[in-house]
């Protein structure tokens, strides 16, 4: 029996797959379900490749309901073949010219993008260093000499730039030969480096007779010597849990989340109960244990854990009525009330379920809604049931707010935009991207769309028009001869963490009262461009723990910063989703994220972290974190990414 059901499984999967398949093929409408594409964004709009180098397109489909989705790897492609040659996504420059190239989904066709080929000759090579998300920067260090600290067994990304004798410059990342100078580190793939083993070496890039300036790097050991149990104290009733966090201190000042590594223990595993995957206590019985953690030798102090009895008398859902736009998501709490007259956050150990899952889904207390009308949300915790009412409503754009909505710009300065939308159900978004703007009198100022700037040309007044979705708004520009007196930088005295940015901003105070953002015009220097760097833009990237003094100048004045660097670093994972049931065949993309002890959260390529499923038979899982349900049963899926470690519940039917 259990033979033929498996064959009808796999029939209607197979026809299931045809009929994808064909949609795939039609009209446009098809691809996000209910939703139409209305346009198609091409990146990079503009580039220039020297012959035989490569250059990777993105496609991103806007749809009527005003989501976007990477359609790359659905599109049609056009291009000259004689330029260039595109295979998937990547072009590849064949010999010298100019061709447009563009892609088509359906009846929807991207804007065109112009890709240059130049016979030109390679001048020199730079190096970077790519700083991990969410940063999305990069460091020039190699200029100074400067030198980077890498953990043993961690991985850092370089980025070489190639710059051309015809002005452009490409990156050549995946072109160049990359060098380790000695066995501490070794290039596991192009740009990538692992360190292998403590000690000093040196990169460097080269390509034909071309060879970068060196970046030194230091490869050292990092020993665990203290472990810290968080909360070191608790109370919570029978039945209920405490999740705990273990963090390690090591010899490098540095401090860890190990909570996947270490070994827990209940000292009276009669009074309470410890789940290694959930990182929870579960109180068993009224009394008084303690937990501790363990790790490579090295023991934690215990941390007291006290199980109280108390019963529950009721549980509310809060809020408990509430108003969503559909699309949106609302995050719902479920809240016992005990006997003894204590509350308690239930939440993850409640069952959710929804009058409706097809307009309202709920998952762990995260509701999305999915289509207009009115739910009923219930929670249920040992037996004691919770209400609350939702209503999902339509959300429409009724109103634009320019900022600024009056301007005074000097000439040759430059302001920059923004289009803020109100939408009917009285949320705020901004659409500077979205919107079409236009200035009146393109005598008196001129808009980049780019980088939503406008520049004064010539004195007098004019302008600007932000639209979109047939509402308009508008702004009145008044460009003034005004002569700059002084200079100030904001913020004068900053303090960001090592390997993370801040953006800094050059004000220049006018003779007639007005202030103007110069930041973009004004000549940014730092005082120690190894430990602090700060682009053309104002965007100061930090290197090294220190004090530093920035230096803004613009027409002869000069505005002073101060900046204190300090240490962040990567302390805990977490996989979307942590939970999930899903049937015979189907597929899960998982999602990692990052989250860094200065209060970021990132999201980490999973082509970067290890995953491995506690049965591949069962549930496999490919090395860029995409799960398939193989045979039904209840698995475990673990990603570990720079020494962390997460894990993901999944249950197959």
């Amino acid at each position: 029996m259990m033979n033929v059901k498996s064959i009808l499984v796999c029939v209607l999967l197979l026809i299931h797959s045809v009929i994808l398949t064909g949609c795939k093929n039609g009209d446009s409408d098809l691809l996000s379900g209910e939703s139409t594409v209305t346009a198609l964004q091409l990146t990079p709009s503009s580039v220039t490749l020297a012959v035989n180098t490569t250059q990777e397109y993105l496609v991103t489909a806007y749809y009527a309901d005003g989501t976007t989705k990477n359609v790359t790897d659905q599109v049609t492609w056009s291009f000259d073949s004689e330029i260039v040659s595109l295979q998937n996504n990547v072009a590849t420059a064949l010999k010298n010219g100019q061709t447009d190239i563009t892609a088509t989904l359906g009846n929807v066709t991207s804007n065109n993008a112009v890709l240059t080929v130049s016979s030109a000759q390679i001048l020199s090579l730079s190096v970077f260093v790519v700083v991990p998300e969410p940063i999305r920067a990069q460091s020039n260090v190699s200029s100074k000499g400067g030198m980077l600290t890498l953990a043993l067994g961690n991985k850092q990304g370089f980025k070489a730039v190639g710059n051309y004798d015809d002005g452009h410059s490409q990156d050549l990342t995946q072109h160049v030969n990359w060098n380790s100078m000695t066995d501490a580190g070794r290039f596991i793939s192009q740009g990538t480096l692992l360190g292998e083993q403590p000690g000093l070496t040196s990169v460097t890039a080269t390509l034909d007779t071309k060879q970068s300036g060196p970046i030194f790097v230091g490869v050292r050991n990092a020993q665990l010597l203290s472990i810290e149990i968080r909360p070191n104290e608790a109370s919570i009733p029978l039945g209920n849990q405490q999740q705990y966090k273990a963090v390690g201190t090591y010899s490098d000042d540095s401090r860890r989340d190990i909570s996947q590594d270490v070994v827990w223990k209940i000292e009276d595993g009669k009074i309470a109960s410890f789940d290694k995957y959930t990182l929870s206590a579960t109180g068993l019985a009224e009394g008084k244990t303690s937990v501790t953690a363990k790790l490579n030798g090295v023991s934690s102090l215990p941390a007291s854990l006290t199980v109280t009895k108390a019963a529950l008398e009721s549980l509310y859902v809060s809020p408990e009525n509430s108003s969503i736009a559909k699309g949106s998501s609302q995050i719902f709490q479920a809240i016992g009330l005990y006997s003894d007259g204590s509350e308690h956050n239930v939440s993850r150990a409640a069952q959710w379920q929804s009058s409706d899952v097809d307009g309202l889904q709920i998952v762990d207390g995260i509701s999305y809604a999915a289509k207009v009308g009115q739910y009923e949300l219930t929670a249920s915790y040992q037996g004691v049931e919770g209400y609350a009412t939702v209503e999902v409503v339509e959300a429409e754009l009724e109103s634009i707010n320019i900022l600024p909505d009056e301007a005074y710009i000097p000439v040759g300065s430059e302001k920059r935009y923004k289009a803020f939308g109100v939408y009917s159900d009285g949320t705020k978004k901004d659409i500077s991207r979205s919107a079409l703007w236009k200035i009146v009198n393109k005598k008196v100022a001129s808009f980049d769309q780019d980088t939503l700037f406008v520049t004064g040309i010539s004195e007098g007044s004019t302008s600007i028009k932000a639209e979109l979705d047939g509402v308009s708004a508008t702004a009145v520009i008044t460009v003034t001869p005004a002569i700059l007196e002084s200079l100030y930088v904001s913020p004068e005295n900053s303090s960001i963490t090592q390997g993370n940015s801040l953006s800094f901003q050059a004000v220049g105070v006018y003779s007639d009262g007005s202030e103007h953002n110069v930041s973009r015009m004004a000549h940014w220097q730092s005082d120690d461009i190894d430990g602090l760097h700060i682009t053309d833009d104002g965007i100061a990237y930090a290197a090294k723990v220190g004090q530093y003094q920035l230096t803004a100048s613009y027409q002869g004045v000069e505005g002073y910063a101060t900046v204190t660097v300090e240490e962040a670093e990567l302390v805990t994972l977490t996989l979307n989703p942590i939970e999930t049931t899903v049937y015979l065949g189907a597929s899960i993309n998982y999602t990692l994220y990052g989250h860094f002890n200065n209060g970021t959260t990132a999201i980490i390529d999973n082509c970067s972290a290890l995953w491995v499923s506690s049965d591949d038979e069962g549930l496999s899982i490919t090395d860029d974190g995409v799960a398939k349900a193989e045979r039904v049963g209840e698995y475990t899926i673990t990603a570990e990414y720079n020494n962390l470690k997460t894990r993901s519940i999944v249950k197959v039917k």
